[in-house]
């Protein structure tokens, strides 16, 4: 697997970790998700994350 296509599924990883849900009083807050990628997208210009998460899509 190239460098891009690593990182577009890491951050795909992150994102729906990240963004679920949690249940009240049914799921515990234990949701893990990576620290170093969050790290890195908070690095990332804009448009660069922008393509990760289309992840080849055109807009």
């Amino acid at each position: 697997m190239d460098r891009k296509a690593r990182e577009a599924a890491d951050l795909q990883l992150f994102v729906q970790r990240y963004g679920r849900k949690a249940r009240s009083r049914l799921d515990p807050n234990d949701r893990t998700y990576d620290r170093r990628v969050e790290k890195r997208i908070k690095r990332m210009k804009a448009e660069q994350l922008d393509a990760l998460l289309r992840n080849g899509e055109d807009a």
